[in-house]
């Protein structure tokens, strides 16, 4: 996993250290304590876990530290740690796509079953929006051939797409084949590149009410 360089007193030693690469004992805050009473379990100030730490410089300049119990620095570099951790960035940005674009926190009702409705929805809509795309990648592929870059489908204007004719696909059954068409159509002449390097700074996401307030660039989709 990865930490906060502030996260406590021997990651702040560590990241201002030379090492890039240590195994040593980490001790809870009395804060950790406490919350960790409240769950059944009962340490103290004395109760350390050994842990790896691990230093990634990122391109940016940025310290990246991260926390693994892979002690063995022989088979589990830490050339190897950072490219484990970069693949979970897909993840990420799923569930970022799904907070931020799907907007699947936003729901209709407070009751477990609308909760469930909304989100299995929600997530429908993308999946079908995934499989759509799918179909579209040679095209794209033959697009962003004559570009200066590589080109995607828009995702955010292919789930509005999607918004008004998901219906029609299951009520129009014998026109379905042509609504499917007409959706590649539009997710193919709404595509935008794929620009190598940039590094957009990662926006707050802020409750309000409970809900999420998000600061994106994209207006709500779906």
């Amino acid at each position: 996993m990865r930490c906060k360089t502030t996260f406590n007193n021997e990651v702040k030693n560590f990241v201002a250290g030379n090492q890039t690469d240590i195994v040593t004992i980490i001790y809870p805050s009395l804060e950790s304590i406490e919350s960790l009473r409240e769950h059944g379990y009962i340490v103290t100030k004395k109760t350390g876990i050994k842990i790896r730490m691990v230093k990634v410089i990122l391109p940016d300049g940025e310290i990246e530290v991260l926390l693994t119990d892979l002690f063995n620095d022989k088979i589990f570099t830490s050339k190897k740690l950072s490219g484990l951790y970069f693949m979970r960035w897909k993840i990420e940005t799923a569930f970022g796509k799904q907070k931020n674009q799907l907007q699947m926190e936003i729901c209709s009702g407070h009751r477990v079953v609308c909760i469930q409705q909304d989100y299995g929805a929600a997530l429908f809509v993308a999946n079908l929006q995934s499989i759509l795309e799918k179909q579209c990648d040679q095209e794209v592929k033959e697009i962003s051939a004559s570009r200066r870059y590589e080109y995607k489908i828009n995702r955010n204007i292919s789930w509005a797409s999607l918004k008004n004719r998901i219906l029609k696909l299951f009520i129009q059954s014998n026109n379905s084949f042509d609504i499917l068409m007409e959706l590649q159509h539009l997710f193919i002449k709404n595509i935008e590149p794929v620009r190598p390097g940039r590094h957009p700074p990662r926006p707050p996401a802020k409750r309000k009410r409970g809900k999420y307030q998000t600061f994106t660039n994209y207006r709500r989709a779906v």
